[in-house]
């Protein structure tokens, strides 16, 4: 029982367990809140603050989808495993649309459920205890407007819900939580919108999970995963037809600076290149790298992405994970993207 349970707090908290015992965790609420899945960005470290808007938006920077180039854009990514080398039944289930009501304001709604996996208990003498299943899910709302021709602002509002452990027999002793809460996002977009030029550079910021603590119950009050993400992008012409953008963002968990949250402290570089052939052919590299004790998630990366007549894309990922412990694992991402309703750009020359 000691192990199933400190094998669920590690995969639903991304968190250290204490030694002594296995109801007091040493991380955030939420984990699964900063954990990227989609294969785009995957490819690029998960890199994307600041990168050209899609349907993952709402993940990397909501204030992106006010310079989305469709009308209406919808991301499906039905299946990805996380902590291969823990279990096989972990996993995360994503779902993301945009709409652009005009030039400036864009409305966008995302949910995400995380499953933490189940697994049947046995008692001493041979019998069925029944079968622990554990997930979390969020459902979230963002708006963004261009404030002006060349930045944007996005706000936004999310509620989690947690259940962890359901289906644990009361009479071992043990509090199943199952908590729920409310987060706000806020974030900035500078985008330079003279598609004509050779060379340009875009800049983007994010915070995201703000919000109180999460009461566990048995297993105490935690902060939110509140993280400040922040970066740039850089794109290059080479021609009519090739282009390359380069992506850098850093992570900060705005954390409490007290006890054990104090391995926390640092921070996360996400570094990465995509080259574009005729808007068409997409090839991805990047590296992710944490200093953040006990929060591994440091890869490598590689991707593919294609576009079908400008609607539909299609992209894959590689992580090969870079961790000393190794929990996660070399994972595929897969996923599919599609846009309606192609906005003519207005190149602004200033």
């Amino acid at each position: 029982m000691k192990k199933l349970v400190t094998l669920l707090l590690i995969i639903l908290f991304n968190a250290n367990v204490q030694a002594q015992t296995t109801t007091t965790l040493t991380g955030p609420a939420y984990g699964f809140l900063n954990i990227g899945t989609d294969a785009r960005h995957g490819g690029t470290g998960d890199a994307g603050v600041a990168s050209p808007s899609d349907a993952t938006d709402f993940f990397y920077n909501p204030s992106k989808s006010a310079f989305a180039e469709t009308k209406f854009g919808v991301f499906l990514s039905p299946h990805n495993p996380w902590l291969r080398n823990v279990t096989n039944d972990v996993n995360f289930r994503r779902f993301a649309a945009f709409y652009k009501l005009d030039d400036k304001n864009t409305f966008s709604a995302n949910f995400t459920r995380f499953n933490g996996g189940s697994e049947t208990l046995i008692g001493s003498n041979g019998q069925s205890l029944g079968t622990v299943k554990s997930y979390e899910w969020t459902l979230g709302i963002n708006y963004s407007r261009k404030l002006f021709p060349k930045l944007s602002m996005g706000i936004g509002l999310k509620y989690i819900k947690s259940s962890l452990f359901d289906g644990l027999p009361t009479n071992l002793g043990f509090v199943a939580p199952a908590p729920s809460n409310l987060a706000a996002d806020i974030s900035l977009y500078h985008h330079n919108t003279n598609e004509s030029k050779v060379f340009r550079m875009d800049y983007g910021v994010y915070l995201s999970n703000i919000g109180g603590k999460v009461n566990y119950e048995s297993l105490g009050n935690l902060p939110m995963p509140t993280n400040l993400r922040f970066g740039t992008a850089a794109l290059i012409r080479w021609g009519a037809k090739h282009k390359t953008v380069g992506l850098t963002d850093v992570n900060k968990l705005l954390l409490p600076s007290e006890g054990i949250l104090d391995e926390y402290k640092g921070y996360s570089i996400s570094i990465g290149a995509e080259y574009w052939y005729d808007d068409t052919f997409a090839v991805r590299l990047g590296q992710t790298s944490n200093t953040k004790v006990g929060y591994g998630n440091s890869f490598l990366t590689t991707g593919l992405g294609v576009k079908i007549k400008n609607t539909v894309s299609l992209d894959i990922a590689y992580l090969i994970d870079a961790t000393e412990r190794n929990l996660i694992g070399n994972l595929w991402r897969a996923n599919l993207s599609v846009g309606f309703n192609k906005i003519k750009i207005q190149n602004e020359h200033k």
